[in-house]
């Protein structure tokens, strides 16, 4: 074999290699210690609903459930699709930060408005059929983190892997990747967060348009 040539198995060595360092990514989340916060003198600064150590989304709570209610933005206008999803979290650490571990039930409903070929170059393009059912259920599990804690302001995102029911003209794959961005506001136990969802399978599949999805996501932590 020629120098720097493919051969014919390393396409499925990477999609190995890619679902192995998943794996151990989330191997290690599930090891995380989440045992009790130690009782904490509350805040001297005046912020005396949090002690320090606890954490901004949940406090001195260690299970969450919450909703996302999202709308479909893809190729930068609104399609006729919403996604609905029932998260449970638990917090964590994840590289000294602030984190929580989630699982997911996404449920996707609607039909698509169709798009124009893209001018801008993408690597498999192609047209989203008009009225198409996306309708369908999914499941998923993901790692988010904190990365700026203002006050009861908190920012950050998150990623994990997600399996929905069938490949539809957005993602050709049942096997797909969810990144979060949030802007949340802790009121104690409810918090509301301002979300950005992105749904891709990375290109593993043939055919790979993405879904770009804003909305809210409201918790409640016990």
């Amino acid at each position: 074999m020629l120098a720097g040539s493919a051969g014919p198995y390393t396409g499925a060595m990477h999609k190995s290699a890619l679902f192995f360092l998943i794996f151990c990514l989330f191997a290690g989340v599930a090891g995380a210690d989440l045992s009790p916060v130690a009782p904490a003198a509350r805040s001297p600064s005046g912020e005396g609903w949090l002690a320090k150590g606890e954490n901004i989304m949940f406090g001195d709570r260690k299970n969450a459930f919450s909703l996302d209610v999202t709308h479909d933005f893809t190729d930068g206008y609104a399609q006729n699709v919403w996604n609905f999803q029932l998260n449970y979290s638990q917090p964590n650490m994840i590289f000294r930060l602030q984190g929580r571990r989630s699982l997911h039930l996404l449920y996707i409903t609607g039909k698509t408005k169709g798009a124009a070929p893209l001018e801008r170059l993408r690597l498999y393009d192609y047209d989203i059929e008009k009225n198409a059912n996306v309708s369908q259920f999914g499941v998923g599990i993901s790692q988010d983190a904190v990365v700026w804690n203002p006050g009861r302001f908190y920012f950050g995102g998150g990623v994990g892997p997600y399996v929905k029911e069938y490949k539809n003209d957005f993602i050709s794959a049942q096997f797909m990747f969810g990144i979060r961005g949030f802007a949340g506001y802790s009121f104690g136990r409810v918090n509301a967060e301002l979300i950005y969802l992105h749904f891709s399978d990375g290109h593993l599949s043939e055919l790979n348009r993405g879904m770009n999805t804003f909305g809210l996501n409201m918790s409640y932590s016990f």
